[in-house]
């Protein structure tokens, strides 16, 4: 059925009748209906396709390095994380920006609260000799940059010190990230034990 029949069936008028300026109002309507239904449709669409991830991020900063740091720095950053409900593997994007004390070695995710320095459990990227018995890092960006990657259960480094923190396989390495129990950190030349950092917060 085409617009102008709509508009006629609506106000009961022969299709043939020509109505100027109401029919060109109920033109404009019909038309607003069918586009914001389009949009609808679309933003609905991309809503069943997060509703199968969780979503983590984590904003880095220098004030939030446990300790703190020997040098100060002005450097910042962002980590978002996905995870699919399968709980498979890690999609992740670490964003940095200088200026840093000194070249970035490596980044990583811990196990641990704000105030407390944990174990690495996932490499993000690193500069230096490749930790044993996982797959070798991709490396970073020296100062700053982005990257992507993806984590899997290979890619876990199983320390014994995450043990006791209720970490010993990837599945629960994905637990304590879901629960806000890690945060990321970049490390650099100057501040080995960490130059900007921030806690991954589970958004949805």
């Amino acid at each position: 059925m085409r617009l102008r029949d709509l508009c006629a069936i609506g106000r009961r008028d022969h299709s043939g009748q020509r109505h100027g300026l109401r029919r060109a109002i109920c033109y404009l309507f019909v038309l607003s209906v069918i586009a914001g239904g389009l949009i609808v449709w679309g933003c609905s669409s991309d809503d069943n396709h997060n509703e199968n991830e969780h979503l983590i991020k984590a904003n880095l900063t220098n004030a939030q390095e446990v300790p703190p740091t020997s040098t100060t720095s002005a450097a910042t950053g962002s980590v978002t994380l996905t995870i699919p409900d399968d709980r498979s593997h890690i999609d992740y994007t670490v964003t940095t920006a200088g200026p840093f004390t000194s070249p970035v070695i490596f980044a990583h995710i811990h196990v641990g609260q704000p105030s407390f320095a944990g174990p690495v459990i996932l490499f993000f990227c690193t500069n230096q000799a490749p930790p044993a018995g996982v797959p070798v890092p991709q490396p970073c960006p020296t100062n700053g940059g982005t990257i992507t990657g993806r984590l899997t259960a290979a890619d876990f480094t199983a320390p014994a010190a995450a043990v006791p923190l209720g970490v010993s396989t990837f599945s629960d390495a994905i637990t304590a990230i879901l629960n806000n129990n890690t945060y990321s950190n970049v490390h650099t030349v100057n501040n080995p034990g960490g130059e900007t950092r921030g806690q991954n917060i589970h958004i949805d």
